[in-house]
C-alpha cells in the first residue's frame, strides 16, 4: 500500500513527490518567499539544467544576447554596411571634387578664349594686367600728348611766311623743342624766339611771297571802230562776255550796231 503525501502547512498543496530530504513542494511563479526545502526541489519536469543555461538569462554564463542597445549583431553584417556606407560616402566626395575641378577647368577654358578674342579685336588690353606696361604706356600717352600740344603751339606761333612742317621736320629745331616746357609761364616766348633762331639759320625755312594772277582786262571793249566819232564797235566774244543790263548799255550806245547789223 502506497504512503500518501502531505500536504504544505501554509499553502495547504500536496506534494508532488518525496525524497530523503523531505516532501516537493511545488512552485508557485518562483518568487522565492516559499519554504526553504523549496531550493532543493528538481524542475517540475524532472530534468535537471545547469545554472545559467536559460536562453532569458542575461548572465555571462548564458548564450542570449541583448540586441536592443545597439550593438553589432555577432556575424559582423552591421560591421559591413557601416563600412559599405563608409566607402559609398568617399566615393561621392570623391565625384563631386572632380566635377567641382572639371567646371573650373572649364570657366578657365572659358575665360582665356574670351581674352583671346578680345585681343584679336582689340576689345582687351594684353598689357592691362602687367604694371610696368601700363605705367609705359601711361608716359608713352602723356609724350604723344605733349608733342601734339607742342606741335600745335608751333603752328601758332610762328609767322605765315614760315614752313611750319619743314620746322617741325628738323632735328635742330626738334631738339630745341624738345628742352622747351609748354608748362612753363614765358613757353610761348621761348617757341616764338626758337622759331626766328630756326629760319634764320635755315633760310629756306622762310617762304617766298607768292606773285599775285594778272587782273582780267575790262569788259568795257576796245575802240575798234573806224567810223568818224562812232564809239569802238564789241566783237561777238565781247557782246556775249556782257551781263544783260551791259549788253542794254552797248546797244543803246551804238557799240554792238556791227554784230547787230545796224548802220
Amino acid at each position: 500500500m502506497s504512503k500518501s503525501l502531505p500536504r504544505h502547512p501554509d499553502t495547504g498543496l500536496l506534494a508532488i513527490g518525496e525524497t530523503r530530504r523531505g516532501p516537493i513542494w511545488p512552485v508557485l511563479g518562483g518568487s522565492g518567499d516559499g519554504d526553504g526545502n523549496t531550493g532543493d526541489a528538481p524542475p517540475a519536469d524532472g530534468t535537471d539544467k545547469p545554472e545559467g543555461t536559460d536562453p532569458g538569462d542575461t548572465g555571462s554564463a548564458g548564450t542570449g544576447t541583448d540586441l536592443g542597445k545597439g550593438e553589432a549583431p555577432a556575424d559582423g553584417s552591421g560591421a559591413r554596411e557601416t563600412g559599405d556606407d563608409d566607402a559609398k560616402v568617399k566615393e561621392a566626395r570623391a565625384e563631386s571634387a572632380r566635377q567641382a575641378a572639371a567646371a573650373k577647368a572649364a570657366e578657365k577654358k572659358l575665360e582665356e578664349m574670351r581674352a583671346s578674342v578680345g585681343k584679336a579685336f582689340g576689345f582687351v588690353d594684353d598689357d592691362a594686367k602687367d604694371p610696368a606696361k601700363l605705367t609705359a604706356k601711361v608716359a608713352a600717352t602723356a609724350q604723344e600728348a605733349r608733342e601734339a600740344k607742342t606741335e600745335l603751339a608751333v603752328y601758332k606761333a610762328a609767322p605765315k611766311d614760315v614752313d611750319v612742317q619743314g620746322l617741325l621736320d628738323s632735328r635742330a629745331f626738334a631738339r630745341t623743342l624738345h628742352e622747351l616746357d609748354p608748362a612753363a609761364a614765358d613757353f610761348d616766348q621761348q617757341l616764338k624766339e626758337a622759331v626766328a633762331a630756326a629760319v634764320k639759320a635755315n633760310p629756306r625755312l622762310k617762304l617766298t611771297a607768292t606773285p599775285e594772277p594778272p587782273k582780267p582786262p575790262a569788259r568795257s571793249g576796245a575802240d575798234t571802230g573806224a567810223g568818224k566819232g562812232e564809239p569802238g564797235q564789241l566783237t561777238y566774244e565781247q557782246y556775249k562776255a556782257l551781263s544783260p543790263s551791259e549788253r542794254m548799255k552797248a546797244t543803246k550806245e551804238g557799240r554792238a550796231n556791227q554784230i547787230l547789223g545796224r548802220k
